[in-house]
């Protein structure tokens, strides 16, 4: 018996709309995440009584939490990597760079209180001039809808400023 991914979520509560794109979207979720349903069900064909639906487990992709019987799980937040960090209201900083849900933190944090470019913010990718000023902030956090842009880094040309 073929299982048909699209039906088995409207069957289970999920309010899916009937169009191409909803139908390939489901496919490719099953592709990834059905044979870890298939092994924790007894019934490939059919969920198990004992499964629960998208009603009970409820995950958050933005802030990367899951819901399960009541009970809030987050992902564990990877290594931080260095950015340049361009806030609301014109502030820049320059740190380990690491987001969290809505939060942004960036440890061993400087303000760039003084670009010392010649050819715009960019610049300091390759790390800072001899013009540039920094001013330590420790760990700054902010709002993740105050980030206007981020810019990757050399970071072990950063290092040394850190």
């Amino acid at each position: 018996m073929t299982l048909d991914p699209y039906a088995w979520c409207q069957r289970n509560g999920w309010d899916l709309p009937d169009t191409q794109w909803a139908r390939t979207a489901v496919g490719v979720l099953w592709d990834a995440f059905g044979p870890l349903y298939r092994l924790n069900s007894c019934d490939a064909a059919e969920p198990s009584t004992n499964q629960p639906t998208n009603k009970e487990n409820i995950m958050s992709e933005a802030a990367k939490v899951i819901t399960v019987d009541g009970v809030e799980y987050r992902q564990a937040v990877a290594p931080s990597e260095v950015r340049i960090v361009v806030l609301q209201r014109g502030w820049i900083v320059v740190g380990r760079w690491a987001q969290d849900g809505d939060e942004v933190v960036v440890r061993d944090a400087s303000v760039v209180r003084f670009w010392g470019t010649t050819r715009g913010l960019g610049e300091l990718s390759d790390g800072p001039t001899t013009a540039t000023k920094l001013d330590p902030a420790g760990t700054v956090r902010a709002n993740a809808a105050a980030v206007v842009l981020t810019i990757d880094v050399d970071a072990e040309a950063w290092a040394e400023h850190l």
